[in-house]
């Protein structure tokens, strides 16, 4: 009962949102159909068809047997991990949901694995965050590893809560049915990156009503009152949790030390928002997402940590008069050796 009526309340204030300002959402829309069709899709498209192809031929099937000696979350076929940390989101959820639904993964190991598969890929965080938005590729690198450790993290933790993943071998499709396999596949990818991009779409309307009713803002002071904080840092997060670009956006512009930026934008990745969560809902369909959101919440606390610890670790002049200073190669080297390192002790543990 009180859920409808704030359903109904939250529907009713929205669309007086768009009657009120109707500018600013007009611009808000354009904005996302623009970030949608010029950089969503084009990402997200060549690996939802690569992903859902593997899948349908057995090409995963070939993958998991080779690395499932290692054990890895107590998962035999451990490529939705792999696919979520190289496509980034909704790529990981996807991808379990297809292993669940060809009969790959039990309906619980399905769930657990979403906690930790469903993750930011390397082109948003060094090439977006990084790059775009912090003018520092080395900057992208460490939210990168920061932000692969600490899924590896709690996809450790989560195998503690489930048996060993059991596997059954998908059918390989015969020479003769991958025309229409291709074909089926190429209409679902195309689908499935409209969806995406209509939720990203319809999560920065929301935010942009939500910042002109000041709702943010208010939020912030009733916090201010009791604890002090930056409410400019807070705002953006507030933000970032509905719709993590923006967010991340807005974090990158306000006066804010860079651990302290580093700090926020490792939160926001490791938790996603509203339109990343939405993304997700669209995949798992009959599968439970709680252990997804507990997952996202362990990462969202681990990951600013690590973050910081490599940012000191392998310290980072991001701009200096107008230039970067730095070996670009010799960073990359640390952080892919720190990763790689840290990864082996942890695999080593879990075997045993």
């Amino acid at each position: 009962m009180v859920l409808n009526i704030f359903l109904r309340f939250s529907v009713f204030s929205f669309i007086l949102g768009i009657l009120i300002f109707p500018t600013e959402v007009i611009l808000a829309s354009k904005n996302a159909i623009e970030l949608s069709f010029f950089k969503v899709i084009p990402s997200l498209f060549p690996f939802f068809v690569l992903q859902t192809l593997a899948l349908k031929i057995g090409l995963s099937d070939i993958f998991s047997k080779a690395l499932s000696p290692l054990k890895l979350f107590k998962m035999q076929n451990i490529s939705p991990f792999i696919l979520g940390i190289i496509g980034g989101y909704p790529i990981g959820a996807k991808a379990v949901y297809d292993l669940y639904e060809n009969g790959e993964m039990t309906k619980k190991n399905a769930e657990n694995a979403l906690a930790f598969c469903n993750n930011a890929g390397p082109a948003f965080i060094v090439g977006f965050i990084g790059t775009a938005i912090f003018k520092s590729a080395k900057i992208g690198y460490i939210l990168l590893a920061a932000h692969i450790f600490a899924a590896i993290i709690v996809g450790i933790i989560m195998s503690f809560t489930v048996k060993n993943s059991t596997y059954n071998k998908i059918k390989i499709r015969k020479e003769e049915d991958f025309i229409k396999t291709f074909v089926d596949t190429i209409k679902e990818s195309f689908l499935s990156s409209l969806m995406v991009s209509g939720f990203i779409v319809f999560s920065s309307v929301i935010v942009e009503i939500l910042i002109n009713f000041n709702v943010f803002s208010a939020i912030t002071n009733a916090i201010n009152s009791v604890v002090h904080i930056n409410q400019d840092a807070a705002n953006s997060f507030l933000i970032g949790i509905f719709e993590l670009t923006t967010g991340v956006n807005y974090i990158s512009n306000i006066n804010l030390g860079i651990e302290v930026k580093l700090i926020i934008v490792s939160m926001l990745l490791s938790f996603g928002g509203l339109s990343i969560h939405l993304q997700t809902l669209l995949f798992t369909k009959e599968l439970s997402t709680k252990k997804y959101f507990l997952g996202k919440v362990l990462a969202t606390l681990i990951s600013p940590i690590i973050c910081i610890y490599i940012y000191r670790l392998i310290p980072v002049n991001v701009i200096m008069n107008g230039k970067e200073y730095g070996n670009n190669w010799f960073f990359i080297y640390n952080i892919v050796c720190f990763i790689l390192f840290s990864a082996l002790i942890l695999l080593k543990k879990d075997s045993k």
